[in-house]
């Protein structure tokens, strides 16, 4: 798997208890009216689906995965279970097209510890739709060719669906 989407999935797969934060204030947010400047803040993942089917479960439950989208930068932690904690980190560079895309580079991924975990993920990309509080990211973890993006308006039977909300 190629993608950030990838990231998404070892840190979902693989294994910081709920959050609580504020969205950011407007008057902080760089292009407060952009895309970018509304996905500034922290996000909670609600629902996960896989090929049109949710992952239900004791899975779906024992997920506590956070996003936070800082400037630039996107940090993902996650705890699968009470496995323990994962946190990845990414460039990312928000684009608009017919599929709205969130564009990663520079991804690394550490253990509870610290440690560097080799995902293989350098780069990656994920169509995603932003509706006030809910965003909805879209990818295909292991599959593609690198120049396909995932559209959540349209997914197939590869495609993960995840459902985030913000955290207030």
């Amino acid at each position: 798997m190629r993608t950030f989407a990838f990231l998404l999935a070892v840190v979902l797969m693989a294994s910081v208890g709920p959050v609580g934060a504020a969205p950011v204030p407007k008057h902080l947010m760089k292009e407060p009216g952009s895309d970018k400047g509304k996905l500034q803040g922290k996000w909670k993942l609600q629902s996960l689906r896989l090929g049109g089917m949710d992952v239900g479960g004791d899975l779906a439950g024992g997920i506590d995965m956070v996003l936070e989208f800082r400037g630039d930068k996107l940090i993902v932690t996650a705890n699968i279970g009470g496995n323990g904690t994962m946190t990845g980190t990414a460039d990312v560079k928000i684009e608009s097209g017919a599929v709205k895309r969130i564009s990663s580079s520079n991804i690394q991924t550490t253990d509870g510890n610290g440690k560097p975990i080799n995902t293989g993920a350098k780069n990656d990309a994920f169509g995603y739709l932003l509706e006030g509080d809910k965003l909805i990211l879209a990818a295909t973890p292991g599959g593609g060719d690198g120049n396909t993006l995932a559209d959540p308006n349209k997914p197939d039977k590869n495609t993960m669906i995840m459902v985030l909300t913000r955290v207030k």
